[in-house]
């Protein structure tokens, strides 16, 4: 026989296969889909931290000019908007030892540093600043604010 046709045969098999067990589980054992994925996956989860209601944060100074909100974690991940004064800004530039960053600028602009590159960001863009690389991000406009995300989750944001 051909490869090709041995290949292909054996991938319709265990296509029609896994499509046998999902209509045997979902549609004649009236499970639910979520339920026969793999890994399991659930639908259950605490509300509270599942959503974000802006009006139940107050703001939270964290330095002079510097303002955030925590928009919600995991042990995974951690995202929260930040808004700045004018000229106020993550201090000089600092890196990360255990953290990857992805910051999104939601309004104003800001002078940003990622390793030995700088530039100007306005609302609607991002920079990523991978763990161990330098960066540093400064309000050119007042009341700037941008989407901070870290992976892992910033435990020190809690203490």
């Amino acid at each position: 026989m051909n490869c090709c046709f041995i290949f292909f045969h054996g991938l319709y098999n265990a296509i029609h296969a896994s499509k046998l067990q999902f209509f045997w589980n979902v549609v004649l054992k009236k499970a639910n889909p979520v339920d026969t994925m793999n890994p399991p996956f659930t639908t259950s989860i605490d509300p509270a931290p599942a959503f974000f209601l802006d009006g139940d944060h107050p703001w939270e100074q964290v330095a002079p000019g510097i303002e955030r909100k925590i928009l919600g974690h995991t042990p995974e991940l951690l995202g929260a908007v930040v808004r700045f004064d004018q000229g106020a800004g993550a201090g000089t530039a600092h890196a990360h030892e255990l953290h990857d960053q992805v910051v999104y600028v939601l309004t104003g602009a800001f002078d940003v540093l990622v390793g030995q590159t700088r530039r100007v960001l306005r609302a609607g863009d991002a920079f990523v600043a991978p763990k161990t690389v330098w960066h540093e991000a400064i309000a050119l406009e007042p009341a700037s604010q941008l989407i901070d995300m870290f992976s892992p989750r910033r435990d020190d944001f809690f203490a």
